[in-house]
């Protein structure tokens, strides 16, 4: 019985632990700043039910940062125990076409992000034209839309950067009346994943930067290698794809991204990574619209290592029907 308690326990143990480091430093400080919201809240018998509002810079301003921070408070605040209020779910409310307005299509959609991406249009322009294709944020439009019934507050975000940590301001508002009912404030640690939404525009991504110096093709699929770059100790590589002739569903992974440096022979596997505005620190999926280029981004921590060539660049992909396939770059440079 002895050994059968003892496995049992290092079993408990190594389940602890692992839900312990899968946690990131930021869902930690998510975690205490929702519970300090919570706890603002509480015992107001007048706030049932809240909704979380795309979090925006300090000139109010919708960021791909602060509408990613909105979706996470608003997952952990789902789980942050002994509340007094219930969670909507945003993706209910975030866009609906407008009555009367064209019909809104991912294909519409990519099209003028992709035309903000490559400079051909400015971000007015391109908010202009999804708000005339229909796109509209029911939170601000109609506080008498339908949806909204039974949402008694809407939570608020702000969101300021420095070169170390964002300071973050929550307000909680009656929907009707505009009242403050709670709040809460702290810092989150910038991470590189974060600094990367920082750098991407709310509806169009970051624009790309550099020509494409290499390529590497797997049936209809190109992948464009446009550089690498050193910043701080993390190393960025972009990328850029392309489906020929059809649509496809294609993922990008760490496990088994790899970049190796000439000299030492050292290996360094990726940390984060982006496809467009979809990003992750695992895997990260993307439809891809055919013949409409997209920029990816594969993030790696290298510590206190320099180097200024990689003998390899190595990058896993999944994609329908092509399946798991790596996109090889030899003779790296790194800037």
């Amino acid at each position: 019985m002895k050994p059968l308690l003892l496995t049992c326990f290092t079993l408990v143990l190594a389940l602890n632990a692992h839900t312990l480091f899968a946690q990131t430093v930021t869902d930690i400080e998510i975690e205490y700043l929702c519970e300090k919201l919570a706890l603002s809240l509480n015992g107001n018998s007048n706030v049932d039910k809240i909704i979380v509002e795309d979090f925006t810079d300090e000139t109010g301003k919708s960021t791909a940062l602060g509408a990613y921070l909105a979706q996470e408070f608003s997952n952990i605040l789902v789980t942050t125990p002994n509340k007094s209020f219930t969670v909507f779910d945003r993706s209910n409310l975030q866009t609906t076409p407008v009555k009367g307005g064209n019909t809104w299509t991912p294909l519409a959609n990519e099209v003028v992000n992709q035309s903000a991406r490559d400079g051909k249009i400015d971000a007015q322009t391109q908010n202009g034209i999804q708000a005339g294709l229909g796109l509209v944020n029911l939170l601000t439009a109609s506080s008498n839309d339908r949806r909204l019934r039974g949402i008694d507050a809407i939570v608020q975000g702000t969101v300021s950067a420095s070169d170390d940590n964002y300071r973050i301001i929550i307000s909680v508002k009656r929907r009707r009346g505009g009242e403050l009912v709670g709040g809460a404030r702290g810092y989150l640690t910038k991470t590189p994943a974060l600094a990367e939404k920082e750098n991407t525009s709310a509806v169009g991504g970051r624009n790309p930067t550099g020509d494409i110096v290499d390529r590497f093709r797997k049936t209809h699929l190109t992948v464009g290698l446009r550089g690498c770059q050193m910043s701080g100790r993390y190393l960025e590589c972009n990328l850029q794809l392309n489906s020929e002739a059809q649509d496809t569903d294609l993922w990008l992974y760490t496990r088994e991204t790899r970049i190796i440096d000439t000299n030492s022979g050292k290996e360094f596997y990726a940390t984060n990574l982006r496809i467009a505005d979809a990003f992750g620190d695992d895997n990260v999926s993307k439809s891809i619209i055919k013949d409409i280029p997209v920029d990816a981004v594969v993030t790696f921590d290298l510590g206190n290592d320099i180097f200024q060539t990689a003998s390899m660049l190595q990058i896993h992909f999944w994609s329908n029907p092509t399946g798991h396939f790596y996109a090889d770059f030899r003779n790296v440079s790194i800037r």
